[in-house]
C-alpha cells in the first residue's frame, strides 16, 4: 500500500510539468528521468551538454536554501532568453518521507527547472567536489545552499557562485560564461 501511494505520488509529481506553462526550461518542473540512477556529478552534468548550468545544491531542512527560493523569479526572468539551465540537486537522506517533502517543496515553491533527488553516491561525489570544510574526523562538509556555475563544456567556472538573492552579482557571473 505504501509503495502504491508513493508511486502514485511520484507519477503526480512527474506530471506537474504537463500542467505548467508550456515552453522550454525554465518554465516548468522537470524531474530528471531515472534520477535514482545518477551516481556522479559527471552523469548529472552530462545530461545538459552544451548548456550553461546553474547547479543549486539544497536540502528541504535548510532554512537558507528555502529563503533563496523567494528570489527565483528574478533569476528566471534573467535566464529566460539565455542558454542557461537551472538544476536543483536535493541532498536529503534517501527516505520516503524526505522524497515527499522534496516533492511538496518543489510544488509549493514553484521551482521550475530540472530536479534530482540525489542518491548516496551522487551526494558523496558532490560533497567531494564542493565541500566547504573538513571536520576533525576527516569528513568533508558541504555548506548549503551551494550554487555552482558550469560552462557549456561541463567545466566548473565557479564552485561558490553568488546566491540568487545577490541579484546582479549572480547575473554578471552567468553573463561571463555565456
Amino acid at each position: 500500500m505504501k509503495k502504491t501511494v508513493f508511486t502514485l505520488g511520484l507519477l503526480f509529481f512527474f506530471c506537474l510539468g504537463a500542467f505548467a506553462q508550456s515552453g522550454a526550461n525554465p518554465k516548468k518542473v522537470v524531474v530528471l528521468d531515472n534520477y535514482e540512477g545518477i551516481d556522479s556529478y559527471d552523469e548529472l552534468v552530462g545530461r545538459f551538454e552544451g548548456k550553461v548550468i546553474l547547479l543549486d545544491l539544497w536540502g528541504t531542512w535548510c532554512g537558507p536554501c528555502r529563503r533563496e527560493f523567494q528570489f527565483k523569479d528574478g533569476l528566471k526572468s534573467y535566464i529566460e532568453d539565455k542558454d542557461v539551465v537551472l538544476v536543483y540537486a536535493n541532498i536529503d537522506r534517501q527516505t520516503d518521507n524526505a522524497k515527499k517533502k522534496w516533492q511538496k517543496m518543489i510544488k509549493d515553491a514553484k521551482l521550475t527547472g530540472y530536479h534530482v533527488f540525489a542518491n548516496q553516491d551522487l551526494v558523496a561525489d558532490l560533497r567531494s567536489r564542493f565541500y566547504k570544510r573538513v571536520n576533525p574526523d576527516g569528513r568533508k562538509v558541504m555548506g548549503l545552499p551551494t550554487y555552482v556555475i558550469i560552462d557549456r563544456n561541463g567545466k566548473v567556472v565557479d564552485k561558490n557562485a553568488p546566491r540568487p538573492s545577490s541579484g546582479q552579482r549572480l547575473y554578471s557571473k552567468l553573463h561571463q560564461v555565456l
